[in-house]
């Protein structure tokens, strides 16, 4: 088990946890290295943690310890680890002590429960779930567009149909549920979809980590349960049911969003899933008629320089003039980056109007299900008002790059495919704007957002080294003012 999973497993079954305490002699604090701003406290004996707890509230700690006989503190979390080798060369077994859960068809409660573990490529967790499930209920948390993910889930699908579950866990933790204040989320969200099973995603590292559990119902996802694991993830999370509300209120017929509701810093959302659908790798007719739909209700104009998404782009960009790498990016690749963003930059004229409307902020192949009539959208953390089409060039970038693995000459066609698209020229037409300045603000909010954030990483995932690259091709492209070569060949329907 990786160090860093210690954190995860406190804030998903404690949420509020803000202080972690291991024994010295089992392990050394240093080894976890995102610690999701919890505080890492070393100690002795059992008394320390005694008089640790008549100063703060239990609430808010997380005891980690390796003994078979921990010593028991009322209402306290308990992680009881096995030896934290780093990679795993073993199975390892985690007693928590958490919230009690009411998480059993019956209703009945349960004191104790085994969950399996599949990781990630890192040795890290990625799902948790019930041992005794006999389908792969996780799967619900995996959005499968290229054809790797496919290939994945299909094995994970035949492996549980022919009882190999065990064989494709990489581990096990038992859960001990004793009451505690936090628990009453859990329990009030199972026994509310009367749930068969339930998994839970750990989320993706980062300032904006969150879990996700899924509930699920003859054998079809009811709803999903996001739990903020930072407070970055805490305001993403918040704004999320803000534009969840929001969005009820339009009239949308190819547009489809979850309902959602708060429930405390939790977010409820029901699932939209639907039973059947289409490839989903290429911006259609139908993306975009889902997109004008959201304008419709949306779209307001303002001067460039008064948007709050204008701000953005500048403080990110002088944020990026003096980087501080703390990875394997090119120091030169990324200075290359920022010379061509000040170009760009220069040639907006921000004193000019520009219609701006809600987007969703991460439009793309894996938060997005299609069918012949109609486009389901989930996972709306990032949505604001941007200029029109943002969302769609973010299709292009995200899913030409990251599954299609095509070079910047394939993204430029496509954007110049979308220039010439009807329902584009249809917009325009009803509100003239620029195209080439919607294109050019993409490119500078998206670019400086996603560096100042990879600079900072310490270890800088492949995929992020393919989007820095092309991003620099498009900046170089974009800031010698050439124009885009016309293509003829329409989108597809």
């Amino acid at each position: 088990m990786h160090p860093n999973d210690i954190p995860v497993l406190a804030k998903i079954f404690n949420p509020n946890t803000q202080y972690i305490f291991i024994a010295k002699k089992d392990f050394q604090e240093s080894k976890i290295t995102d610690t999701l701003a919890c505080q890492i406290i070393s100690y002795d004996s059992p008394q320390f943690i005694e008089e640790i707890l008549k100063i703060y509230p239990v609430d808010i700690c997380t005891l980690v310890h390796t003994s078979t006989t921990p010593p028991y503190y009322k209402n306290l979390t308990t992680l009881q680890l096995g030896n934290l080798s780093y990679p795993a060369t073993s199975r390892h077994w985690i007693n928590l002590k958490v919230p009690r859960l009411n998480l059993s068809s019956d209703g009945k409660s349960l004191d104790k429960q085994e969950y399996s573990y599949i990781n990630n490529p890192d040795g890290t967790i990625r799902w948790l779930y019930p041992a005794e499930q006999k389908q792969p209920t996780f799967l619900h948390l995996y959005n499968t567009s290229g054809w790797k993910g496919k290939l994945i889930r299909k094995g994970i699908e035949a492996g549980f149909k022919c009882g190999l579950g065990q064989r494709i866990k990489q581990g096990s933790i038992q859960v001990y549920a004793p009451y505690a204040p936090v628990g009453g989320m859990y329990q009030q969200s199972a026994t509310l979809f009367n749930s068969s099973d339930f998994a839970i995603f750990t989320g993706t590292k980062g300032e904006n980590r969150k879990a996700v559990i899924v509930f699920e119902k003859n054998k079809k996802a009811t709803h999903f349960l996001k739990v903020p694991l930072t407070t970055a993830a805490t305001t993403l999370v918040r704004n999320e049911g803000e534009q969840l509300k929001q969005l009820s209120q339009l009239s949308l017929n190819a547009l489809v969003v979850p309902m959602g509701k708060r429930i405390h810093q939790f977010l409820l959302q029901t699932n939209i899933r639907p039973a059947h659908t289409r490839s989903n790798l290429t911006i259609s007719n139908l993306h975009l008629e889902a997109l004008r739909e959201l304008y419709q209700d949306t779209t307001e104009w303002k001067l460039i320089q008064q948007t709050t998404a204008w701000a953005a782009i500048e403080k990110d960009v002088s944020e990026l003039e003096n980087p501080t790498i703390k990875n394997d990016l090119s120091p030169a690749m990324v200075q290359q980056v920022v010379i061509h963003l000040k170009k760009v930059q220069s040639q907006m004229d921000t004193t000019l109007p520009i219609p701006i409307a809600l987007a969703h902020g991460d439009f793309t192949p894996w938060n997005t299900y299609l069918t012949n009539k109609q486009l389901m959208v989930y996972d709306w953390e990032l949505a604001a008002s941007y200029p029109l089409l943002f969302d769609a060039f973010h299709f292009i970038f995200q899913s030409s790059i990251l599954i299609k693995r095509q070079s910047f000459v394939d993204i430029k066609k496509q954007v110049e495919r979308l220039r010439q698209h009807p329902i584009v020229q249809e917009l325009q037409r009803q509100s003239p704007f620029s195209f080439d300045d919607s294109y050019r603000f993409y490119l500078l909010h998206t670019i400086s957002y996603y560096l100042n954030r990879y600079i900072q990483q310490s270890h800088l995932h492949e995929q992020a080294h393919w989007l820095v690259a092309t991003w620099k091709e498009a900046l170089i492209d974009c800031s010698s003012n050439k124009k885009l070569v016309a293509i003829s060949t329409p989108m597809k329907s």
